[in-house]
């Protein structure tokens, strides 16, 4: 029915009152002033003439400047006879265009503001957006009275949380619930993102049980504004088959670009520290690449700044470890390990992109704060098929030269079961790089004291790429031509381990 109103407009207004006014106000004069404008007001909105009483109300209040005009319209627009006529949006629309702008409405323009009504936008928010015109400051100007504008309603917050009433909760909002969550993104420090996620992991949603798939679904409707593809929706199944947890899909769906779109039509965000990452999610966001092979985890070693706090060396363990004691640095170089370590990764990343695996970066840059729980965290939360943590190596013997993985044994008290995949891995690793790269092969390193190893739940390995207290090895792992062959070794290991 509204697209035969707008379809029908011109032709609807041809035989309207409406039409009436805009042939009425071709005729006007400006000549008298504040009384012309109160005439021309009674005719374009009300389609009559004024009454002796209503038009000496309205001049005297204009005289007195007690309101403006903007707020003289507002008046009459939500006069008791006004209302009662009771007019379909695209002629109030109309309306609204004669008796502020002086013209009929373009195609354009109306859609607009009947795309803002069906938002919610109410007759406030349309005064007040053409209160601002060069259009309505020059009626004004005419007749010699102050433009003024009025409040515009909070509208855009408003349909955002029926939105979320009815895509989440299947149902229209009730009047109360509505306004707590209205006054809740009105507080400061709330965002758009943690009101959705009250509303998919509320009581009311959670009593529904919706499968993993119906969950999916839930978040592409929510989050992308649509249903899902098959091979999206198959992806993020297969993710939450391996141990992806529902709380982390989510922080994926809101963290979208779609998602970000979205808000930004009823002007809301995103916040860069939500409190649900507190509430059963690792503090550590991950950057999350789908492809159509298996989920290799990328971890690249140490970050900007050491953190000497501690962590459980495995789960459950009262053993505990530093987070990061800083990594080292080139003996020659003098470039800093954590620097080598994501060079390498990014580029791991895209010819793993390239070769049609999906991709979980723990991290894209240098300033972040992630111990090694955290990072296996990611993995564990993402359903990864593999790890690998990418490092440079060090000792105080600077002669010392070659690759290794460093593994966990069979007797691991906390992933023994998956070291033999681990240490298939590193082999795998280690082999082919040294086959393109002419380091050393050192082959593999068996150490249960790992922490970011005993977390992970899947193969893991910690791969030294080279010694970078050695010079020779420490110019060679910042030469372009040797990081793409220690690249291209690991695609070939990665490969060899999966079969592909």
């Amino acid at each position: 029915m509204r697209d035969f109103f707008r379809k029908s407009a011109f032709a609807i207004l041809a035989v309207s009152v409406v039409g009436s006014m805009a042939i009425a106000a071709e005729a006007e004069s400006n000549d008298e002033g504040i009384k012309g404008f109160v005439d021309r007001a009674y005719s374009l909105i009300l389609g009559r003439e004024a009454d002796p009483y209503g038009e000496d109300y309205w001049i005297g209040r204009l005289e007195d400047k007690e309101i403006t005009a903007a707020e003289m319209i507002h008046g009459f627009v939500y006069s008791d006879e006004f209302i009662a006529a009771d007019l379909p949006d695209n002629e109030k629309v109309e309306i609204m265009y004669n008796v502020m702008l002086g013209r009929s409405s373009d195609i354009s323009g109306r859609e607009h503001w009947m795309d803002l009504l069906d938002m919610g936008a109410q007759m406030d928010d349309i005064i007040a957006g053409f209160a601002g015109s060069q259009e309505f400051l020059g009626i004004c100007s005419e007749y010699e009275i102050t433009a003024g504008t009025v409040e515009g309603t909070d509208y855009k917050t408003g349909a955002f949380v029926e939105r979320c009433y009815e895509l989440v909760l299947g149902r229209t909002s009730d009047l109360a619930g509505k306004q707590n969550w209205i006054d809740y993104l009105h507080t400061d420090g709330n965002y758009a993102d943690e009101l959705l996620y009250g509303f998919v992991f509320s009581p009311e949603n959670l009593a529904k049980a919706p499968s993993n798939a119906e969950f999916i679904e839930l978040l592409y409707n929510n989050c992308l504004g649509r249903s899902s593809d098959e091979a999206g929706k198959a992806d993020w199944l297969s993710r939450m088959e391996k141990g992806m947890t529902r709380e982390r899909v989510f922080v994926n769906f809101v963290r979208s670009d779609e998602f970000t779109a979205i808000l930004r039509e009823y002007d809301l965000g995103v916040d860069s520290d939500p409190f649900y990452l507190e509430n059963g999610i690792h503090t550590g966001l991950g950057i999350y690449y789908p492809g159509e092979g298996p989920l290799v985890c990328i971890d690249p070693g140490h970050q900007m700044r050491p953190d000497f706090t501690t962590e459980p060396n495995g789960p459950g363990s009262s053993v505990m470890k530093i987070l990061d004691p800083g990594g080292t640095a080139g003996v020659v170089t003098h470039i800093s390990e954590y620097s080598l370590n994501l060079d390498v990764s990014l580029k791991l990343r895209d010819e793993l992109l390239d070769a049609g695996y999906s991709v979980l970066m723990t991290r894209e840059t240098h300033d972040v704060s992630l111990g090694n729980v955290m990072r296996a965290s990611l993995a564990n939360d993402y359903g990864a098929d593999i790890m690998i943590r990418i490092h440079g190596n060090s000792l105080d013997n600077s002669s010392y030269r070659g690759t290794l993985a460093v593994v966990t044994t069979t007797g691991n008290a906390f992933v023994g079961g998956i070291s033999p995949e681990s240490q298939r891995l590193g082999t795998c690793l280690v082999n082919n790089m040294c086959a393109l790269t002419g380091f050393p092969n050192r082959g593999l390193l068996f150490d249960d004291t790992m922490t970011g190893n005993n977390w992970a739940k899947m193969p893991c390995v910690l791969l030294e790429m080279g010694f970078m207290s050695n010079p020779t090895e420490d110019r060679a792992m910042q030469d372009p031509a040797v990081q793409a062959q220690l690249v291209a070794g690991m695609v070939n290991g990665i490969n060899e381990y999966f079969g592909r």
